[in-house]
């Protein structure tokens, strides 16, 4: 994973300059302790580096233990969507995040998962689409990709079984998407709210062999 991933421009830069820094400074003491110079002097300017690094250090720090922190609750929230706290918690974590530039598709899709239990499928397409443009072929990725294809099928053919009761072709294609969408893990409320409404049209629309 790239070190940088997620750091804004200023941030490189200030740990890119800092690092250029303390190397100027360290050769510049080398010098002067071969020569027999005075390098006292030099020693407040270590302080510049060390604080241009700490900085975007610190940001690479928390970002990492954001990451952590999303994975969990976003897991404990497909378990129990109906934990406030653990959604409350998640809304927090990624807001913190979602700005920051990633390029990694594993965070990328980390973070996609934790927007789309939440609801946010619009963020959520947009972060798994950028996943998948760098690893077509990671699995979360591509599992999440499906599930948000499923659950937007779902809304539409629910809505077409709804005005076409007696059509056996979408009856048919609403119990499939139904079936595969109810096999996967779902946190997003509009997407429960739909298998619930998808699950009564299927039950009141039973449609009869041969008909």
């Amino acid at each position: 994973m790239n070190l940088f991933d997620g750091l804004h421009n200023y941030e490189i830069a200030l740990l890119v300059g800092g690092a250029m820094f303390l190397v100027v400074l360290v050769i510049a003491f080398l010098r002067l302790v071969f020569t027999g110079g005075k390098y006292a002097g030099l020693f407040p300017f270590f302080l510049f580096p060390i604080l241009m690094m700490g900085f975007p250090a610190i940001s690479v720090i928390q970002i990492q233990k954001d990451s952590v922190e999303i994975t969990k609750v976003t897991d404990d929230l497909h378990r129990n969507p109906d934990d406030t706290a653990a959604r409350a918690t998640l809304e927090a974590d990624v807001s913190r995040i979602a700005d920051r530039p990633f390029n990694d598709p594993t965070r990328l899709t980390t973070l996609a998962q934790a927007q789309f239990a939440l609801g946010q499928e619009g963020a959520a397409t947009a972060n798994v689409s950028k996943a998948l443009n760098a690893n077509p072929n990671l699995p979360a990725a591509v599992n999440l990709n499906k599930k948000i294809d499923l659950t937007r099928n779902l809304t539409a053919l629910t809505t077409a079984a709804e005005s076409q009761p007696n059509n056996v072709q979408v009856h048919e294609q609403l119990k499939s998407t139904y079936s595969q969408l109810s096999q996967t893990q779902l946190a997003n409320p509009k997407a429960l709210v739909t298998m619930s409404k998808a699950k009564l049209v299927l039950e009141e629309n039973t449609i009869a062999p041969g008909h």
